[in-house]
């Protein structure tokens, strides 16, 4: 295993953090919409609370997934489209002369500058789904 430079480290850890309190942000709204601070069964309120973790835990795994999938250029073919086709490009005529000459170029120099995704947010993503299905079993064996 590579070892981590210290910036990158911060720079990780930031991440994480942001990511949590967006998640944290979803949860509390999912709490709020599924009205887990009126329910006065346990029942009812370890269900709503699995939701309210596994809504948005679902969603950032999702994000993390699709993140993770751009590193292996999944999506170089999309880029590659819009920045032939820019807005710029397609409206004013006589606009720049396109950077790549063809989708290889611009996989090539995709992959010269290095590929990143986003791990922070699809663990913490796995953490709140995790928290779901703990939740879930206590909701089910009430």
């Amino acid at each position: 295993m590579s070892k981590i430079k210290p910036e990158d480290k911060s720079k990780l850890m930031i991440g994480y953090i942001v990511s949590g309190v967006v998640l944290l942000a979803g949860i509390i709204a999912m709490l709020f919409y599924k009205q887990v601070f009126t329910q006065t069964e346990a029942k009812n309120v370890f269900g709503a609370l699995s939701d309210s973790f596994f809504v948005p835990g679902v969603i950032f795994v999702g994000i993390g997934g699709l993140s993770k999938l751009s590193t292996f250029g999944a999506y170089d073919t999309f880029g590659y489209l819009f920045s032939r086709f820019s807005f710029h490009n397609f409206w004013v005529t006589g606009a720049k002369r396109k950077k790549y000459d063809s989708l290889y170029d611009y996989k090539q120099e995709k992959d010269k500058k290095g590929r990143s995704w986003l791990p922070y947010v699809f663990w913490t993503g796995v953490v709140s789904c995790g928290i779901s299905i703990v939740l879930l079993i206590i909701y089910l064996s009430i």
